[in-house]
């Protein structure tokens, strides 16, 4: 009860500051992941995703998230395909999409990817070098067998 409370005080407040309802529904998507509740996050993330699908954050987010949790690895390698329509140069998309090559098996396209990534970001991400490296060992591994 006192969980659902705060949530509407939250609500109130990103409505009262004007804050898009996708926008509204990405943050929550964001609390409950990090309160490890997926389901529900992931019910938010959707939420936003059809409320505005050309925002690119939207995009990433829900992709990111399907990815990451192996929700739907396949539905969010359609999503960044999408979102690379809508915004070809959007660098955390070729990171997630690399993660993504990598769960399906595709190791030296997620190299290639995570490498392109890290070459076109501006700040280090510890994510990516931790993905990149574990895709390292997969690509070594794939070559040993």
């Amino acid at each position: 009860t006192e969980a659902n409370i705060s949530l509407a005080k939250i609500k109130s407040t990103l409505n009262k500051k004007g804050t898009l309802e996708s926008e509204t529904e990405r943050y929550l998507g964001s609390l409950f992941q990090d309160a490890k509740i997926i389901d529900r996050a992931e019910n938010h993330f959707r939420n936003a995703y059809k409320l505005d699908p050309q925002n690119i954050k939207n995009v990433f987010y829900l992709a990111r998230f399907l990815i990451n949790y192996d929700r739907n690895v396949n539905e969010g390698m359609e999503i960044i395909h999408k979102g690379l329509e809508i915004k070809p140069d959007y660098i955390e998309l070729f990171a997630i999409e690399g993660w993504g090559c990598y769960k399906q098996g595709k190791y030296e396209e997620a190299l290639k990817l995570l490498k392109q990534a890290e070459e076109k970001s501006f700040e280090f991400s510890f994510e990516l070098y931790q993905n990149i490296e574990t895709v390292k060992k997969a690509v070594a591994s794939q070559k040993n067998n």
